[in-house]
């Protein structure tokens, strides 16, 4: 981390262990909120199954203070079952199986999954940052409230608009788009 002061200035208070302790289980408590509200609101998405887990992080300024075992952060990861027509096949090629479906041809069934895991408490204008990742989709969703307001904000890269409110309907937008 670098900072700048000017002559002069007053130099913050290091960090405490017992500051970082409790910011460790603030921001535990605000993951544990998220993931529960993630999979609350995956559940009115079909076909979409939470399996929670958890992250051993350890970061810079919990080594500062003398912190040196990694802390447990819950994790979420969503797996959602794709249903896809590869290729429509010319109807006298259809499976009599096909016809009664009414499927247009080669359907091909897979799982895909959104990972959804802390990546750091500490960053600068956050109040720590979660990442969102499948094999299309890498996301960040942004704590930028207060200790008594959490306030998670999507940030997508390259998107010009900034900090989406993340909300149920950007949530079933994401596993809208898992192929």
């Amino acid at each position: 981390m670098v900072y700048a002061f000017e002559i002069g200035d007053d130099l913050p208070d290091p960090p405490t262990r017992a500051l970082v302790e409790a910011d460790l289980a603030d921001w535990k408590a605000r993951l544990d909120r998220l993931i529960a509200d993630i999979c609350l609101w995956a559940e009115a998405f079909p076909g979409v199954v939470c399996e929670r887990g958890s992250v051993a992080k350890i970061e810079r300024k919990m080594q500062m203070v003398g912190l040196s075992k990694p802390v447990e952060l819950p994790a979420l990861l969503l797996h959602r079952l794709v249903t896809q027509s590869v290729r429509p096949l010319p109807v006298e090629q259809r499976t009599e199986h096909m016809v009664q479906q009414g499927l247009p041809g080669r359907i091909v069934r897979h799982e895909a999954t959104l990972s959804i895991t802390p990546d750091a408490r500490w960053v600068v204008g956050t109040r720590g940052q979660v990442w969102i990742r499948s094999d299309k989709i890498f996301d960040t969703i942004a704590d930028i409230g207060t200790p008594e307001q959490p306030d998670w904000r999507l940030i997508r890269r390259g998107d010009p608009e900034h900090l989406i409110p993340f909300t149920r309907d950007v949530l079933h937008d994401l596993l809208g788009r898992l192929q």
